[in-house]
């Protein structure tokens, strides 16, 4: 399963055309599927955030819905970059990452790490893992 996601860093920038004013997007999996999170990085003018250079990274969280967040996390990537100068990553959960996960509702962000700081570029999101269905086959 593929999820495209927009993280913004907000850098005081007036908002750009197609930027979308809130980057938090929900997320449903069934339990124990592979996901693969398909993420543009962009500032709040809708350039892309070059990803090239050293302390560079996204990290993914996934953990309980309710603050204080599972600590530790259910889940944690780290991205790994495939375009760096148009700001794109990829994070890849195979069926282990979520298996775990039992039924219900999840919180997950996305942050960006720079310098020894943290930008929040996906705030806290709902991630929903939904029962597994086994199939039997027929005889």
């Amino acid at each position: 399963m593929k999820v495209d996601l927009t993280g913004i860093v907000e850098d005081g920038t007036p908002r750009g055309p197609g930027v979308p004013a809130d980057p938090r997007t929900t997320i449903s999996t069934p339990q124990g599927s592979t996901v693969s999170l398909h993420v543009q990085v962009l500032r709040s003018c809708g350039a892309p955030v070059n990803l090239d250079g050293e302390g560079i990274g996204l990290v993914l969280s996934i953990g309980s819905r309710s603050w204080p967040y599972q600590v530790p996390p259910y889940v944690e990537k780290v991205a790994t970059i495939m375009d760096a100068a148009h700001g794109r990553a990829e994070f890849n959960l195979g069926p282990g990452c979520l298996w775990l996960m039992h039924p219900g509702q999840y919180a997950y962000d996305i942050w960006l790490t720079y310098g020894g700081a943290r930008y929040d570029i996906i705030p806290a999101s709902a991630w929903m893992v939904l029962a597994s269905v086994a199939r039997v086959p027929r005889s």
